[in-house]
């Protein structure tokens, strides 16, 4: 089950648009409701890459993951983006090529992700999620002139949404450990 929606969710992304440019609206539309879960992990995703080390970049990554939580925690169903962002389109043929390089990985995530303890995701629980997702990010702020220092909050907010894809109870328990972890450490750093 957790193979066909995790790829499902994929498969989604890529049949977004007919055009041969899809934007970011398409692909919200598509995703729909389970939008809010891969935008994290590609919050996370940037984060981590070399781009998140461009000055300015992590900043603006932890910025967008506070402006995304906070929907969340008021219980929204969709991501609300400014029209400008929504406007931006890629090629369909790239899209579908690196949706495609995508799949073997979310395959092999599947394996070790599925659908359990669900009554975890219950709003009180999912708001809670949130929140760590937006003190995250707040985290990451003050670490940004730090090489490296954005990668850990980084790192759980992959595991956020990664288990808000999955609906994986156990994976999001762990990720809420991990985030009261991670501020420890970040307060540690931070003295």
């Amino acid at each position: 089950m957790s193979d066909d929606k995790l790829v499902g969710l994929l498969d989604s992304i890529e049949n977004a648009s007919d055009d041969q440019k899809t934007s970011v609206d398409e692909i919200l539309s598509a995703l729909g409701h389970r939008s809010f879960g891969p935008i994290l992990i590609t919050l996370g995703l940037i984060a981590v890459s070399p781009v998140g080390s461009i000055p300015g970049a992590s900043a603006l990554i932890a910025v967008l993951t506070i402006l995304i939580a906070s929907q969340m925690v008021w219980g929204e169903t969709q991501i609300w983006l400014p029209d400008r962002l929504r406007r931006i389109s890629i090629d369909s043929s790239r899209l579908g090529q690196a949706v495609d390089r995508l799949k073997p990985t979310v395959r092999a995530l599947s394996t070790i992700t599925k659908p359990r303890l669900k009554q975890v995701f219950e709003p009180p629980v999912t708001r809670i999620a949130s929140l760590a997702a937006i003190i995250l990010a707040l985290s990451m702020l003050p670490l940004v002139v730090i090489p490296g220092g954005v990668v850990p909050a980084s790192l759980v907010v992959i595991l956020l949404g990664v288990a808000l894809v999955s609906s994986d109870g156990y994976l999001l328990i762990a990720a809420l450990v991990l985030t009261c972890g991670t501020l420890l450490a970040t307060a540690w750093v931070m003295l």
